[in-house]
């Protein structure tokens, strides 16, 4: 069973404040983080489960489910925010021209961010040193 995160009466976030041991009784009491993972959405769990379970081949996922790369990898930026991480807009000169056309054709990027990030890549933005 998940542990909820809300409370039913009223939607408030619950806390943790108290763990006890089945074997002997003994109660522990106080203010608890609550495991990130454990607190994802059943479909955020099974996506990262089945994310992990595949070494973080979004390729295996995306033929696990049925779905698209795209959906695979909006998916995963869900679990990653839902975690509390974020990723950040590529920035020209991050990404490889083999990752940006791989992303271009999964359907992560628009034809024109391609062009854009092809075109600036290697060049510093306007203004740096």
């Amino acid at each position: 069973m998940r542990i909820p995160s809300r409370c039913p009466a009223c939607s408030a976030p619950l806390q943790i404040v108290a763990l006890s041991c089945s074997s002997c009784a003994t109660r522990v009491e106080g203010v608890f983080r609550p495991c990130p993972v454990c607190s994802l959405e059943p479909d955020d769990r099974t996506t990262l489960d089945l994310f992990l379970s595949v070494r973080g081949n979004a390729k295996e996922v995306e033929r696990a489910l049925g779905v698209s790369y795209p959906t695979v990898r909006a998916r995963l930026d869900r679990v990653w925010t839902s975690l509390g991480e974020s990723r950040a807009s590529p920035q020209p000169g991050d990404l490889s021209p083999l990752q940006i056309l791989a992303d271009l054709r999964g359907g992560t990027i628009g034809v024109d961010q391609a062009v854009r990030l092809l075109r600036h890549r290697g060049h510093p933005p306007s203004g740096s040193a």
